[in-house]
């Protein structure tokens, strides 16, 4: 009896994380002004986040994830600052482009997840008609859902 049970989870298990609610989502913050955005943010060096740009028209629903990834491109970032565990970047970032910042794996619970994954962040953004602000406590809902895999903050 105990054979057969074991048998049987072991066969189960590949099936149960086959349909498991895991997918990955990706964080940006994007320009929608017409002029150039000052960026900073600070995340946990774990590992350390590489700022990556990609045009906003190439954020739209419907595309598998990989699409994103093959569309962005180094962002020209500077690390502003650096602590044992926290890194801070800052770049310029142009019009109709978004960063994105993190690349994250959540089980069910994105909102919920992300609070705790992000308490260490910090994101601010400057244009001459905008300057948005988030620390560790707001950051998980500073971020917009546009789609399925896809969070951003607006900058306009």
């Amino acid at each position: 009896m105990k054979r057969a049970s074991v048998i049987l989870l072991t066969a189960l298990i590949p099936l149960i994380e086959a349909t498991s609610c895991v997918s990955t989502h990706y964080f940006y913050v994007a320009n929608l002004s017409p002029q150039p955005a000052k960026v900073f943010f600070s995340a946990p060096c774990e590992p350390c986040p590489s700022p990556q740009t990609i045009a906003v028209r190439d954020l739209r629903p419907g595309r598998n994830p990989m699409y994103y990834l093959e569309r962005q491109s180094p962002a020209p970032a500077e690390v502003a600052g650096r602590t044992d565990s926290l890194i801070t970047y800052s770049l310029s970032l142009p019009p109709d482009q978004a960063v994105m910042l993190f690349e994250r794996t959540f089980g069910a619970g994105v909102k919920r997840s992300a609070a705790v994954i992000f308490s260490g962040v910090q994101i601010s953004a400057i244009t001459g008609a905008d300057t948005v602000s988030y620390d560790a406590a707001n950051v998980a809902d500073a971020f917009r859902r546009w789609h399925k895999y896809i969070y951003v903050i607006e900058v306009k």
